[in-house]
């Protein structure tokens, strides 16, 4: 239904030659099938809005944009280029201090250095996922970290003693 709505509002931004909610549309367009795991359209729609944002100068879709891009680059299998949209996501939001879109790629570079075998690594860049997603107090981002993990803990088959919740 989302996606639908997102396509209503594009097709509306574009009779009306607003470039700002074009963009904006196609960077919803792209948030939505990042969440719904369909990499192709996170892929589309965040090349599209990244693009873009570059040509208007908005830097907060730009970001938007790249997490999308580092998403969709993951659930392709394409770890290392996730890892470089990552990586230039956080050159880009460091020297502003918006460290708040770090939360998403934080997460799926965790998951993109598991998939390359880079445990240490991973398990690192979970926790920082998590730890900004309690800072800005993002609870669906909170709860996957959590899951992601709880997810490392199994895979690497240690349970006890790693992982103590609190309640907040």
């Amino acid at each position: 239904m989302a996606v639908e709505y997102y396509r209503q509002s594009l097709g509306v931004a574009r009779h009306s030659k607003d470039s700002t909610q074009v963009l904006t549309s196609y960077g919803n367009l792209a948030t939505v099938h990042r969440r719904l795991g369909d990499a192709d359209s996170t892929m589309y729609y965040g090349q599209l809005a990244y693009n873009l944002s570059q040509v208007f100068d908005e830097p907060a879709i730009k970001w938007h944009a790249l997490n999308s891009l580092t998403v969709g680059s993951f659930l392709h299998g394409r770890y290392t280029k996730a890892i470089e949209y990552a990586d230039l996501l956080t050159q880009q939001v460091t020297p502003v201090e918006e460290y708040g879109f770090l939360i998403t790629s934080d997460l799926y570079r965790s998951k993109s250095l598991y998939g390359l075998g880079r445990r240490v690594e991973s398990l690192n860049y979970a926790k920082s996922s998590l730890d900004r997603a309690k800072e800005f107090k993002v609870k669906t981002a909170e709860i996957r970290a959590l899951e992601w993990l709880v997810e490392l803990a199994e895979l690497n088959n240690r349970y006890e003693g790693h992982f103590i919740i609190k309640k907040t």
